[in-house]
């Protein structure tokens, strides 16, 4: 990654796994900028506060983050350039005063609290929903209450001056986490990306459309993607608001390895979509 300074906003306090998603992408903890919810990651990327944006899109357990999907639909002034997995491992953490005996609530990320539902389905504990996980470790060190406790990464423990009560918490050991990398499209107009950003040949494409209300038009949208060789690994429908019954496809596709020319080949395969799609978006074209 280039030297220079760069800034990518994340939603939640130090210590969420979105943090840890930026330091593992650009190798640098200092480049980790907190922001209050995933509006104002798109926002910051926009207004130029951040460079870019680290995104959770969809966990393998707890399932896709829909208002992401819906965040990057319709912020057409950002591209996605590029994506990142982790592995997400929940620990309960209380404050210094509290013990089994005393916990009844337990706060977390609605996310965090579904992955770890057997757990606290055992435990009978009460649910309590906090913005992000870091925000909710960060609101039991405030209510220093021997009543609560918080799902988290381990890290969120030392960062808040909490014990860990057990780590390891999530209904499936195999839990990660895919973040989508945003920029705004002025930031790529513009060439000051290549100076920040490390390019690598791109493997991956992401685009929404919709589909003309004839006959078959699905089955041959997805037959041009068969065509180019797009292995799709999503297809999620969402309501185009203003439009009811009406829904955007959401698509993601691994391009072939051995693909010499990818942005060419995309730029044919959506002349080709043109043919039984209605509107079409090109979110990104990027390496994961």
């Amino acid at each position: 990654m280039n030297n220079q300074k760069i800034v990518c906003a994340y939603n939640g306090k130090k210590g969420a796994y979105a943090e840890q998603a930026v330091i593992n992408y650009f190798g640098n903890e200092d480049c980790a900028f907190s922001v209050e919810s995933f509006d104002d990651i798109f926002n910051a990327v926009v207004d130029g506060r951040a460079d870019f944006g680290m995104v959770p899109i969809e966990n393998c357990t707890a399932g896709f983050v829909f208002q992401n999907y819906d965040n990057i639909t319709r912020h057409k002034d950002v591209s996605i350039i590029g994506a990142t997995t982790i592995r997400i491992e929940h620990s309960i953490m209380a404050c210094e005063n509290a013990s089994w005996d005393s916990i009844e609530i337990v706060t977390s990320h609605p996310q965090a609290l579904g992955q770890c539902s057997e757990f606290i389905k055992a435990h009978n504990l009460l649910q309590e929903n906090a913005n992000s996980t870091s925000d909710g470790a960060a609101n039991v060190a405030k209510l220093n209450s021997p009543r609560y406790a918080a799902i988290a990464n381990a890290r969120n423990a030392e960062l808040y001056g909490l014990k860990i009560l057990e780590k390891g918490i999530e209904n499936n050991p195999n839990n990660y986490t895919r973040f989508l990398v945003i920029a705004s499209t002025e930031l790529l107009k513009s060439g000051k990306l290549d100076s920040k950003f490390e390019k690598k040949s791109p493997n991956m494409l992401s685009l929404v459309f919709d589909t003309k209300n004839e006959q078959g038009a699905l089955y041959h949208v997805l037959g041009v993607f068969d065509k180019y060789n797009i292995n799709l690994n999503r297809l999620e429908s969402r309501p185009i608001i203003g439009k009811p019954w009406r829904y955007w496809f959401y698509t993601d596709g691994k391009i072939r390895e051995d693909e010499k020319n990818p942005e060419e080949l995309v730029q044919n395969l959506l002349k080709d979509l043109g043919q039984y799609a209605g509107d079409i978006r090109l979110l990104g074209v990027y390496n994961e």
